[in-house]
């Protein structure tokens, strides 16, 4: 239910991923959403759980987030720090 409910949200979206190798050698990312809801209680969901092609690059890896952030239409939300 609260993956449906991230797009309606006026809210920022913090994005966490985790990349792992599948004991056959395949890359999964897994991308979780975070969002304090219109009630202020802190909110999260997996958005998307996905094969990642090798190379594992950079590139590769930020395109693939790229894509899911897209496919949830809220590629425009995500809240970022950069270190500050």
């Amino acid at each position: 239910m609260r993956g449906r409910n991230i797009r309606k949200f006026k809210c920022r979206i913090a994005i966490t991923t985790d990349m792992w190798t599948s004991s056959n050698n395949k890359g999964f990312m897994a991308v979780t959403g975070h969002f304090i809801d219109d009630n202020w209680t802190l909110q999260n969901c997996i958005l998307r759980f996905l094969y990642v092609p090798a190379p594992h690059t950079t590139e590769v890896l930020a395109d693939t987030l790229v894509e899911a952030l897209k496919d949830w239409n809220i590629d425009r939300k995500v809240s970022t720090n950069h270190g500050r």
